[in-house]
C-alpha cells in the first residue's frame, strides 16, 4: 500500500491530476500489505554470508533450546522415501492449509502453519508462487478446450497419496539412472583414518571413486547403518570439509527399490541381462499368460548383481545370442508348461490331478528320458502350445486334445478319478468359450 500511495502521489507532483488504479478497492484493502517485504527476507544472502566470513565476522552463539525446538518441529517432515518426497508432502500440506481463502485470511493461516510446523514462510511462499505459475501453464496447454477460464485456475494441491509418493520416487529414479548409489556391502569401506565406514555408499558409475555419504539433514539419515536404505538416487554431490578431512555428501536423496531399475533402465547401457537362473524356478504368470523364468541382472559400471527378475521364458529362449545352461535350454517353455499343467498351476480344475499320477510332474524338468514325458512335451511343442490361451483354443476345437498323451500318467487305481478331473477342466473351457461368444 505504501508503494501504491507513493505512485499515486506522482500524478500530482507538478500540478492537479487523477490516479486510475487497475485493481479494485477490495483487492487493495484485502490483499495488499501495508509495506513491501524487506529485501533481506526475499533475496539470497549467500554473498552477504561469504563477505562476513571473509571479514572474519563470526556468528553469534545459537540458542540451543530454540534450535532444538525448531529441529523437533521440522523432523515431522522426514519421509521414508527421501528428501524430494518429503518436500512434496510439506508443500502440499502448506498449500492445503490456506484453502485458497485469499487476502489476509489465507496469509495468516499460512504464516501460522509455518510457525507451528518448523517451515520457512518465505521459502514456502516461493514454492506456492512457482507452483501456481506451473499450474497455469499446464492448464493453458492441457485444460478444457474453448474454456474462457483456461490458464487461470490453480486447484488446491493436497499432500500426495502413498501411490503418488511411490510414483514420484520412480520418476526420480528414471531421471537419475546414472546417479544410483548402493550402500557398501560386506565389511564396509575403510576411510583415510583407518575407520571402517558401513554407512558409506558407492556410485554406479566409475566417475566417482570415493565413497558417498548421507547428510545428517537428509530425510533418510540414520545413525544405525543397518537402518539405511540399500539403494538410493541422488541429484548431485557436494564436497564438504570437517576437521581438515574432505568428504562427499549426496544431495536430494531418494530411496529406491532394486527391482525398479530393471524396468526403468531397460534400454540403458548401465543395465545388462544375464543368463536364466535355476533358482527361483520358472512359474506360470496368470497376468501375462506365460511361463516366466528368472534372469540375472547386472547394473552399473561396477557390476552390481541385482535380484533376479521375471521374464517371458519363450522370449528369452528366442533371443539372439541365448546361451543354454543349467537355468534353461531350447524348448523349455513347453517342458515347464507340461509340468505346471499337471501340477494344477495353470487350471485350478486340475488341482487334485497330482494324487492320481504314477510319476511326479517334477520329473519332466529333470530331463528324464521316459516315453510318456517325451510324448507329452513333443505334443505341446508340435502345436506350439505353451500358454493357457493356446491350450484352450486347442481344447475348444477338439475335446480329446492331449488326452492320448496324458492318460499314460494315470495310475490304474485312480483312472476314473483322473478322467473326471480332466473332463471337469475340458467342460470349464467349453463353458468359458461359450459365454465369451
Amino acid at each position: 500500500k505504501a508503494a501504491s500511495d507513493q505512485r499515486a502521489g506522482r500524478a500530482g507532483r507538478t500540478g492537479p491530476g487523477h490516479c486510475y488504479r487497475l485493481y479494485s478497492s477490495s483487492v487493495y484493502d484485502r490483499q495488499f500489505p501495508k509495506f513491501a517485504t524487506p529485501e533481506m527476507l526475499t533475496r539470497p544472502i549467500e554473498d552477504v554470508v561469504l563477505a562476513m566470513k571473509a571479514m572474519g565476522i563470526k556468528h553469534e552463539k545459537k540458542d540451543k533450546a530454540l534450535t532444538a525446538k525448531r529441529a523437533e518441529m521440522a523432523s515431522q517432515w522426514r519421509h521414508p522415501m527421501g528428501d524430494t518426497v518429503a518436500r512434496f508432502v510439506a508443500s502440499g500440506a502448506y498449500h492445503h492449509a490456506g484453502r485458497n481463502a485469499g487476502g489476509k485470511t489465507e496469509e495468516g493461516a499460512l504464516r501460522a502453519f509455518c510457525g507451528a510446523n518448523g517451515l520457512s514462510d518465505t521459502v514456502m511462499k516461493r514454492v506456492l508462487t512457482l507452483r501456481g505459475q506451473l499450474g497455469r501453464v499446464v492448464d493453458m496447454r492441457m485444460g478444457e478446450k474453448g474454456s474462457s477460464q483456461k490458464g487461470s485456475k490453480v486447484p488446491i494441491l493436497p499432500p500426495p497419496t502413498r501411490l503418488q509418493q511411490l510414483q514420484i520416487s520412480q520418476l526420480l529414479c528414471s531421471g537419475f539412472l546414472d546417479k544410483v548409489a548402493r550402500r557398501a556391502m560386506g565389511g564396509g569401506i575403510v576411510d583415510s583414518k583407518g575407520v571402517v565406514r558401513r554407512d558409506a555408499y558407492i556410485s554406479c558409475t566409475g566417475d566417482l571413486k570415493t565413497p558417498l555419504y548421507l547428510s545428517s539433514r537428509c530425510a533418510l539419515f540414520e545413525r544405525d547403518w543397518k537402518s539405511l536404505p540399500e539403494f538410493v538416487v541422488y541429484e548431485n554431490v557436494v564436497e564438504r570439509e570437517r576437521k581438515g578431512e574432505s568428504f562427499k555428501i549426496m544431495d536430494n536423496v531418494t530411496r529406491i527399490e532394486p527391482e525398479w531399475l530393471c524396468s526403468l533402465a531397460k534400454n540403458s547401457p548401465l543395465l545388462k541381462l544375464g543368463d536364466v537362473v535355476a533358482s527361483p524356478p520358472p512359474e506360470y504368470d496368470a497376468k501375462t499368460d506365460a511361463v516366466v523364468c528368472y534372469r540375472e541382472i547386472v547394473y552399473g559400471e561396477v557390476g552390481w548383481k541385482l535380484p533376479p527378475i521375471k521374464f517371458d521364458m519363450k522370449a528369452c529362449l528366442e533371443e539372439e545370442g541365448f546361451r543354454e545352461g543349467v537355468g534353461a535350454q531350447k524348448g523349455d517353455s513347453y517342458v515347464w508348461f507340461a509340468r505346471l499343467l499337471l501340477e494344477g498351476k495353470i487350471f485350478e480344475e486340475l488341482g487334485g490331478l497330482v494324487d492320481c499320477l504314477n510319476e511326479k510332474p517334477s520329473s519332466i524338468t529333470m530331463r528324464k528320458q521316459l516315453g510318456k514325458i517325451v510324448l507329452l512335451v513333443n505334443a505341446l511343442e508340435a502345436d506350439d502350445v505353451d500358454t493357457r490361451d493356446k491350450f484352450e483354443a486347442k481344447v475348444a476345437g477338439d475335446d480329446k486334445y492331449l488326452w492320448g498323451s496324458v492318460k499314460g500318467w494315470c495310475t490304474k487305481e485312480k483312472r476314473s478319478q483322473f478322467k473326471a478331473i480332466w473332463g471337469r477342466m475340458v467342460k470349464a473351457i467349453w463353458m468359458a468359450r461359450k459365454v465369451g461368444k
